[in-house]
């Protein structure tokens, strides 16, 4: 965390205006503060309680709105990708995806196995 505004800024400086930046934040009161200082050089801020389930989710989400507003979405972890336990249940990913006025999902990681099967029902719910 000690350099992270440094980073993303200089991201942003790097690879100029049109760059899509987007980061996954599992959020406590040490980390909303330094949101407050990126949020014109970053396009998305993903929540990280993979684990969460649906209310939980939608809590948290709202949460995220009130710091970034528009740039908040939700993030989902298949089995394998996530640590042990901290998963995504598959049955509430569509679910998640039907839920207005989010900037969108991320899935970690688009490396395992089953990405394809979760980005499927991603997109076919956000629709």
């Amino acid at each position: 965390d000690g350099n992270y505004i440094q980073v993303i800024k200089e991201l942003r400086n790097a690879l100029g205006p049109d760059a899509l930046i987007t980061t996954p934040v599992y959020m406590g009161q040490d980390r909303d503060m330094y949101l407050n200082f990126l949020i014109h050089d970053i396009n998305a801020v993903f929540t990280m309680a993979y684990w969460n389930g649906l209310d939980d989710q939608k809590a948290l989400l709202d949460v995220y709105k009130s710091l970034v507003m528009e740039k908040a979405g939700i993030g989902v972890a298949m089995k394998g990708a996530a640590n042990e336990g901290q998963e995504t249940d598959f049955g509430i990913v569509a679910e998640l995806a039907k839920i207005p006025d989010k900037v969108g999902m991320m899935l970690w990681n688009l490396n395992s196995p089953d990405a394809q099967k979760w980005c499927d029902e991603i997109v076919r719910n956000m629709r």
